[in-house]
């Protein structure tokens, strides 16, 4: 009889853990690419919205900082985003930044942001292999021989 409840007890407990709706990946791409959206135009306010509700608190202060980075020159996002896992996004994206005197500077990455598997949001984000090259108007003058 006690076996009996016992096993009751844990279809329950099954079924309600695995009944919880888990959002499809159309869904956390959506998610994913909105979020890479506001991060790379600048905007923290909209890009925190889009964390999820029982993520790290530390992943607030990441899309903060995150989109620091593009609050004065914004950025875009460029082709299709790839998956990077079971739950991951991968958005490239590019930017450049004038500078003073004809200086200026090409960036590019890749921002990876991860919706988990859990409740609709993003649970963590990372720019991995940034690229900065610096330049200025003057060298594209130049010709080859004189280099």
């Amino acid at each position: 009889m006690a076996m009996r409840r016992w096993a009751v007890a844990c279809l329950l407990f099954c079924v309600v853990g695995c009944g919880t709706p888990r959002p499809s990946r159309t869904e956390q791409r959506s998610s994913a690419r909105a979020f890479a959206e506001e991060v790379v135009a600048g905007h923290a306010d909209a890009a925190r919205s889009y964390v999820a509700k029982d993520a790290d608190p530390a992943v607030r202060e990441q899309a903060s900082r995150l989109s620091a980075a593009f609050a004065h020159t914004p950025g875009r996002l460029i082709g299709r985003p790839r998956r990077s896992g079971t739950a991951q996004w991968a958005f490239a994206y590019r930017k450049r930044v004038n500078g003073k005197e004809g200086a200026f500077s090409r960036e590019r990455g890749i921002l990876v942001v991860d919706t988990g598997s859990g409740a609709p949001g993003v649970t963590f984000a990372a720019i991995l292999s940034r690229e900065i090259a610096y330049s200025t108007h003057h060298d594209s003058e130049l010709l080859p021989s004189k280099r």
